[in-house]
C-alpha cells in the first residue's frame, strides 16, 4: 500500500513506499543521482513518467552497481525517454538504468545510444534478482568494450521480459552479444513475445539474434523472433540466428529470419533452416506461424499492423504505443504508388520502386495530373489526409497515395 503519490523531487531524500511522479529532465536526473548514493532511498517506491522526455548531454544511470541499485518499479505509462547518451567504455553497467534487482519495469520506450565496458544494455546494464519487464522498446545502439551487450538488457539472472522488443545495432568487443539480451553467468531468463531487429556482432564468442547465450536449466525463451539482418562472432565458434548456445535449456516457438546472415569465427556459415527449439529456430514461412494478435493481444498498448498480420518478411512490425515500426534492415521491401485503388504500371512515372529495409526514398520529382482534380500530395492510405513521410526509413511493403481535391465547376 502506498501512502502519498507526489511530485518528485530534485534535492534531499525520497520516503519509500511513495508513488512519484516524473516530469521533467532534471527529476530523472535527481533520481539517478539518488540510486547512485550508497543507501539508496529509492528503493519500495513507485515511479511514474508523466509525460514524454528529451534527455541533453551525457547521461547517469540509474543504478550503478550491485550495491547501489534500482529496487523499486517504474512505470513509463506509454511515454518516450529519448536523446539517451552514454559514452563510458571505463564503467560497467551501463544503460537507462544501470543495475537493477527486484525491479520492475513497464510501459516504457528508451532511443539513444549507450557504450560502456561490460553490461551494457539499451534499457538496463544488468537486471538481478527477480526483476520482470513489461512492454519495453529500446531503439538503442548499444556498444560494449568488454561482454554482454544486449539491445534491450545486457547481463540477467532471474528476469521475467514479455512483450518487449529492441531495434537497434548490438556490439560486444568481448563476448556475448544479443540483439534483445547479451547472456547470463547464472539466474533464469524468461523470455515471452518479444523480437529483435539490429546486427548483432561479438568481437570474440557466442552471439545471437535475441541472446548471446542462453545458461542454465530454467531459462526459456517462448515466442520469440530474431529478425535480425546478421549475427557475427570474432573469434569463437557459439552463433546461432536466435542464442549463440543454449547449455542445459532449449527454445519454445521461436522464428527467424530465413535471409538472415550467420557468420562464425569470421566464415559465413550458411542455416537453411532450424526447428522451434533450437538456437536457430524455425524459419518465418508463409502459412507456418502464428498472427501478430496472438502474441501481442493487449491493443491498448500495442499497435498491429493493419493489413496484414502475419509474422511475415516484408511486413511491418507490431509496436507499442504508436511508436513508428522499426525497419527490417536488409529485407527486400517494394514501394508501390497509386492513383486511389488503381497502382500506378511498371511504364508510368511513378512504378513500383524495389527497396530495402531501412532506406529512405525521395518524393516523385513528376507531379500526378488528371481532369478536373487538384493533386494534394502522397498520403498513407487511399482518401487519407496523412501525408507520407518520405525522410522515414521504409519498414516493409508499403503502400503510397495520391491525394486529390475535384475542381469546383
Amino acid at each position: 500500500v502506498y501512502e502519498n503519490v507526489v511530485d518528485m523531487p530534485t534535492t534531499g531524500d525520497l520516503q519509500t513506499k511513495y508513488v512519484y511522479q516524473i516530469r521533467t529532465e532534471a527529476q530523472l536526473r535527481y533520481l539517478a543521482q539518488v540510486c547512485g548514493t550508497a543507501g539508496s532511498s529509492a528503493t519500495d517506491n513507485v515511479f511514474l513518467l508523466m509525460n514524454d522526455i528529451e534527455l541533453t548531454g551525457e547521461r547517469t544511470p540509474l543504478g550503478d552497481s550491485g550495491k547501489n541499485t534500482f529496487h523499486s518499479v517504474f512505470d513509463g505509462q506509454g511515454h518516450t525517454i529519448s536523446g539517451l547518451s552514454i559514452d563510458n567504455s571505463q564503467d560497467n553497467y551501463q544503460g537507462l538504468f544501470g543495475y537493477c534487482r527486484g525491479a520492475r519495469i513497464r510501459n516504457l520506450v528508451v532511443k539513444g545510444s549507450v557504450k560502456g565496458a561490460s553490461q551494457a544494455g539499451g534499457l538496463a546494464g544488468a537486471l538481478d534478482g527477480s526483476c520482470t519487464v513489461d512492454n519495453c522498446a529500446s531503439l538503442v545502439d548499444v556498444t560494449a568494450a568488454g561482454n554482454f551487450a544486449g539491445g534491450l538488457v545486457g547481463l540477467y539472472s532471474g528476469v521475467v521480459l514479455r512483450n518487449c522488443y529492441a531495434a537497434g545495432t548490438v556490439t560486444a568487443t568481448g563476448s556475448y552479444a544479443g540483439g534483445l539480451v547479451g547472456g547470463n553467468t547464472s539466474g533464469s531468463l524468461q523470455a515471452q513475445n518479444c523480437y529483435a531487429t539490429g546486427a548483432v556482432t561479438a568481437g570474440g564468442d557466442h552471439a545471437g539474434g535475441l541472446v548471446g547465450r542462453v545458461y542454465g536449466s530454467e531459462n526459456s525463451l517462448e515466442h520469440c523472433v530474431a529478425l535480425n539482418p546478421s549475427v557475427t562472432t570474432g573469434t569463437g565458434t557459439h552463433a546461432g540466428r536466435v542464442t549463440g548456445e543454449y547449455r542445459s535449456s532449449t527454445g519454445r516457438n521461436d522464428r527467424a529470419r530465413a535471409d538472415l546472415s550467420l557468420t562464425v569465427a569470421g566464415g559465413q556459415t550458411p542455416v537453411t533452416d532450424g526447428a522451434l527449439d533450437d538456437l536457430n529456430g524455425e524459419n518465418i514461412l508463409p502459412g507456418a506461424v502464428q498472427d501478430w494478435q496472438t502474441w501481442f493481444s493487449d491493443t491498448s498498448r500495442w499497435k498491429l499492423p493493419a493489413a496484414d498480420t502475419t509474422l511475415l518478411p516484408g511486413n511491418a512490425l507490431p509496436v507499442l504505443f504508436g511508436e513508428q515500426a522499426p525497419p527490417l534492415v536488409g529485407q527486400a521491401c517494394t514501394v508501390t504508388f497509386y492513383d486511389g485503388s488503381t497502382p500506378y504500371g511498371e511504364e508510368s512515372k511513378w512504378p513500383p520502386l524495389a527497396v530495402t529495409g531501412g532506406e529512405r526514398i525521395t518524393s516523385p520529382s513528376e507531379t500526378p495530373a488528371k481532369p478536373h482534380f487538384t493533386f494534394n500530395g502522397w498520403v498513407t492510405e487511399p482518401g487519407g489526409s496523412k501525408a507520407f513521410e518520405f525522410d522515414a526509413p521504409i519498414v516493409g511493403n508499403t503502400n503510397i497515395y495520391a491525394s486529390w481535391t475535384g475542381d469546383p465547376f
